[in-house]
């Protein structure tokens, strides 16, 4: 299914005002997935072209015989999932390095106050 795949790919991404990261996002791949897939260099599988055919229709997610649908656009729906996705991995980072912003302010020198003379 090679065949004019960055064409069709990066249409079907443009035609639902997504980005890069936030189709990614919603298809659970990796942005350097997304772009191997945009440019041709790897075949999409069907697994992420029927993915694709439910999120065009606003579907995110399947349990239990229901399909959700959100209640806001799908690019916003998107870009809220990217920004908690950053701000988790950003907490991870803190954590591992053992920063804190209690830290940051221990380690700020206090200002010299002037002498009096």
């Amino acid at each position: 299914m090679k065949k004019n795949v960055p064409t069709w790919f990066k249409t079907w991404r443009k035609s639902l005002k997504l980005t890069q990261k936030e189709a990614a996002f919603l298809l659970g791949l990796k942005s350097r997935m997304l772009q191997n897939y945009e440019s041709g260099s790897h075949d999409v599988p069907l697994y992420i072209r029927l993915a694709m055919a439910s999120l065009s229709q606003g579907v995110v997610d399947y349990s239990d015989g229901l399909l959700f649908r959100p209640d806001q656009p799908l690019p916003v729906y998107a870009s809220n999932g990217v920004a908690k996705i950053k701000a988790a991995e950003k907490a991870k980072q803190k954590a591992k390095d053992g920063h804190s912003d209690r830290d940051e302010q221990k380690k700020k020198p206090k200002k010299a106050e002037p002498k009096s003379t």
